[in-house]
C-alpha cells in the first residue's frame, strides 16, 4: 500500500476566541473582520520560540495553550518546536486569518488513552477509531487510541471473522470513556461489510478513510489492512451518518497523491487524467556547497483548482522537519534554521548542514480545504 503521509497543517478557525475548523475566516458580531489570531495549542510540547517578520529576533515562548496576534504587518511568523520525544518541528507560516495550530498530539504518550479489543470469539481486530482522535497505536489484539479528553464518544471497529475471512464492522454512539480503560467490543452485534475493489488505471493506488479526529490527518482506515490493493470496505449508513466525510486518495509517482473530500465513497476523480504524475523526484533537489539549503524547481500540478500552500521537508543529518508556506520561499529554497539564535533553547543538538533530503512534499489544497467537495494535491518523493 502507498505510503500515508502525515502532516501537521494549520487551519482556518471559525472565531478568534477559539473553536472548531473551517476552511474560511469569519467576522466578529458587528460584521467586522477578525484579525488573524493564531491559536496556538502548545501545552503537550517542551519547547517554543517566535519569531514575527523574516527579520524579526527570536523569543521564547511560555509553554501553555494561548493566542498568537502577528506582530509584522506581513503576517509572517516562524515557531520552532520540540516534542516531549525531542521531535523537532521548524515552521514558517503566514497568518492572515484566524487559525488553529494544534500540537496537542506532540505528547501523545501523556494524553488519556482507551483500549479497544473484540470480546467474542473468533474475531480479529484490525482497526478501530473514537471521535475526538489525536493517535492511535496497534498492538496484539488490541487498539489504544487517544484523545485529549475523554467523555462521550462513537466508537468504531473492524474485524476478520476468521472461519470465513469475512470483514464485520461495529458503529457505537454516546459511549462513556474514561482514561486507561479497556473497552470490550461484542461483536454479536457486527454487520459484515463488503469488500470492494476499486478500479484504478496508470499505476495510481486508492485509499479510503474515514475522517473521524480533529483534523484532517486522523482517520479511521478502510483499505489498509485489507488483502489486496486497492480494495476496501464499502461501508454505508447506519455506519457513516450525515454530515460525516470520506477521504478519498490516489496515490501515484514516487510518494505522491490526491485526496478528495466527500459525504460518499469514490473510486475515480476526473482529475488523475490532468495531474502531473512526473512530478517532483530526489533527483531535482540542488544543495548548496555547505548544505545549509537546498533549492529545487517549480513544478505544474495539472490540477487548475488547488493553489500550492507550503512544503514540508524532512533531512539526514539535520533531525528536524521543516513546514514552510509560500511566501517564504525564495522562488523554491528552503535554507536551514541557525539552532544558535533559539533563546535558551532546550531541544537536542541540531548540526548546521544536511547530508541529504530525505522527504519533500509540496501540498496544493482547494480554499475551502477540508470542507466536502474539496480537494489536496501531495507532490514529493520519501527516500
Amino acid at each position: 500500500m502507498m505510503k500515508h503521509i502525515l502532516a501537521v497543517a494549520i487551519t482556518s478557525v471559525l472565531v478568534a476566541c477559539g473553536g472548531g475548523n473551517s476552511g474560511s475566516s469569519s467576522s466578529e458580531n458587528d460584521g467586522a473582520a477578525q484579525a488573524p489570531v493564531l491559536n496556538f495549542k502548545a501545552s503537550m510540547i517542551s519547547y517554543a520560540a517566535i519569531k514575527n517578520g523574516e527579520n524579526g529576533s527570536w523569543t521564547k515562548l511560555e509553554i501553555k495553550d494561548q493566542k498568537i496576534t502577528p506582530a509584522d504587518s506581513t503576517g509572517k511568523i516562524s515557531i520552532v518546536n520540540v516534542c516531549g520525544n525531542n521531535e523537532v518541528y521548524v515552521d514558517h507560516w503566514v497568518v492572515d486569518e484566524p487559525r488553529n495550530y494544534d500540537y496537542s498530539w506532540c505528547g501523545l504518550e501523556n494524553q488519556p488513552y482507551v483500549d479497544i479489543e473484540i470480546s467474542s470469539a473468533g474475531f480479529e481486530i484490525y482497526d478501530a477509531a473514537i471521535s475526538g482522535l489525536i493517535g492511535r497505536e496497534t498492538d496484539v489484539n488490541k487498539i489504544r487510541v487517544s484523545a485529549s479528553e475523554l467523555s462521550e464518544h462513537t466508537v468504531w471497529a473492524y474485524g476478520k471473522q476468521t472461519s470465513t475471512d469475512k470483514i464485520f464492522f461495529l458503529r457505537k454512539d454516546n459511549v462513556q470513556l474514561t482514561d486507561e480503560q479497556v473497552l470490550s467490543l461484542d461483536f454479536s452485534e457486527a454487520v459484515e461489510v463488503e469488500v470492494a475493489g476499486a478500479q484504478v488505471a496508470n499505476d495510481f493506488e486508492y485509499d479510503l478513510d474515514l475522517l473521524v479526529g480533529s483534523s484532517v490527518g486522523t482517520t479511521l482506515s478502510l483499505t489498509s489492512d485489507l488483502q489486496n490493493l486497492n480494495q476496501y470496505l464499502n461501508i454505508t449508513s447506519p455506519h457513516v451518518k450525515d454530515g460525516e466525510l470520506f477521504s478519498n486518495t490516489w496515490g501515484f509517482g514516487d510518494d505522491s497523491q490526491l485526496k478528495v473530500i466527500s459525504e460518499s465513497i469514490m473510486t475515480s476523480a476526473s482529475d488523475l487524467s490532468t495531474v502531473n504524475s512526473t512530478n517532483l523526484k530526489a533527483t531535482d533537489i540542488v544543495a548548496a556547497q555547505d548544505k545549509k539549503s537546498f533549492s529545487y524547481p517549480v513544478i505544474d500540478s495539472g490540477i487548475s483548482d488547488v493553489t500550492f500552500d507550503y512544503v514540508e521537508v524532512y533531512f539526514a543529518g539535520h533531525a528536524a522537519e521543516y513546514t514552510v508556506d509560500l511566501e517564504f520561499l525564495n522562488g523554491r529554497t528552503v535554507e536551514l534554521l541557525d539552532f544558535s539564535m533559539l533563546p535558551e533553547y532546550s531541544g537536542p543538538n541540531m548540526s548546521e548542514s544536511f547530508t541529504t533530503v530525505d522527504s519533500l512534499h509540496e501540498f496544493h489544497s482547494s480554499t475551502n480545504y477540508p470542507a466536502a467537495g474539496s480537494k489536496q494535491l501531495l507532490l514529493g518523493f520519501s527516500l
